[in-house]
């Protein structure tokens, strides 16, 4: 169904796509943990023997900056759903904590558990943890109080991908503060990410967070604004004809089997963690698919159940993997099964029904729960 000029659609459905995308291509870097150093059992790294290498190569390197594309998804979903109810005072900080805490924390406190255990079974067997070495009770401390990203931590520990969860927490604390002060979204912006390149160099996932964050914040206030211009063509297919084709140099330039050397800047583009081509696509890619589906309407509406899809993936393929560990510590399994394409076929057989089995029956039911019981109305929402 299309949409009148200049209306926002109700729900952006190439968004939740996208957020599940990106939860697996952060699955696919993480990979690497069946081959990391701290996996006994694990075999030695030949990256470019890894299942599908040749299609999945680019997630095998970068897919880690998907991380920065879910912080710049938040920004866009909290500056449309909550940013003007924060400024007006029509949700308190109490209420907008709660319907937060409730979907994120219930999942996170179960896996923080089942990692604990499988950890604990896993140094009885091996005499060495599983990837992530910093599992004492001062880190089991910062995971259960979501804190462990906030520079208190000495590295990575229990269910270590739920640090950008905990960096989010930390971003929504800044994002309401800076609404409910400024009343201005570009004035909260412009804060978050003049702030966000300061905190950077003090605690870099902080810092990274909050620049990515805030950024998307400001792609949903250029698509605001670009509304009243909604029957433009060239608006709505320069930008994403712009976006489509730096996708294509960036992936080409960081291809292994790319023959003829890249032009020196777009291998600068490519080269640290605080790259400049996730500044400039990710913000791109979002505003695109706004652009997109607010004039053609509602894209990949049927599949947008992946989005529900992303954070339990996201949080339950750490104890998956953990699991097999166990697996092959128990059963002595050979460990170059790891490279085998049919071995991550099954492990995606079973991840994603296992991720659908917890969004329905433990995350929704849970959160639903929490919500009737700590809000007046039991109120819902797409975040």
């Amino acid at each position: 169904m299309k949409h009148p000029p200049g209306q926002a659609p109700a729900r952006l459905y190439s968004l939740d796509v996208l957020r599940g995308a990106a939860a697996l291509a952060v699955i696919f870097w993480h990979w690497q943990h069946f081959f990391a150093p701290l996996n006994p059992l694990g075999a030695p790294l030949l990256q470019s023997q890894q299942p599908f290498f040749p299609a999945l190569s680019f997630l095998y390197r970068h897919g880690y900056t998907a991380v920065q594309l879910f912080f710049c998804l938040s920004g866009f979903v909290f500056f449309w759903l909550y940013a003007g109810r924060v400024a007006d005072r029509s949700i308190s900080f109490q209420r907008f904590s709660i319907l937060r805490l409730s979907r994120l924390y219930p999942l996170h406190l179960a896996t923080l558990l089942l990692v604990a255990l499988g950890q604990l079974a896993y140094l009885a067997m091996t005499q060495k943890p599983f990837v992530y070495q910093y599992n004492d009770l001062y880190h089991l401390f910062l995971n259960v109080f979501f804190v462990s990203a906030w520079g208190f931590e000495k590295g990575f520990s229990f269910n270590a991908p739920i640090w950008s969860v905990s960096v989010e927490i930390f971003l929504y604390g800044i994002f309401f503060a800076l609404c409910r002060q400024t009343r201005s979204g570009w004035i909260s912006v412009v804060t978050g990410i003049i702030a966000g390149c300061i905190m950077q160099k003090f605690v870099g996932p902080l810092g990274v967070g909050m620049v990515f964050f805030f950024l998307g914040g400001a792609v949903y206030l250029g698509n605001h604004a670009m509304r009243p211009h909604a029957g433009n063509l060239a608006l709505h297919w320069v930008i994403p004809g712009l976006t489509a084709m730096l996708w294509i140099m960036v992936i080409n330039v960081s291809d292994p089997q790319l023959q003829r050397p890249a032009p020196a800047i777009l291998q600068w583009l490519i080269a640290d963690f605080f790259s400049a081509w996730t500044l400039v696509l990710f913000p791109l890619t979002i505003l695109s698919l706004a652009l997109i589906e607010t004039r053609r309407g509602s894209l990949f509406r049927r599949m947008a159940f992946i989005g529900n899809l992303s954070y339990s993936c996201y949080l339950l393929h750490f104890p998956f993997q953990l699991a097999v560990a166990i697996a092959m510590a128990t059963w002595q399994l050979d460990p170059q099964i790891v490279y085998s394409r049919a071995f991550m076929l099954i492990f995606f057989t079973a991840l994603i029904p296992a991720s659908f089995a917890s969004y329905w029956f433990f995350e929704m039911p849970v959160q639903r729960w929490l919500r009737k019981r700590y809000t007046a109305a039991g109120e819902t929402c797409h975040a």
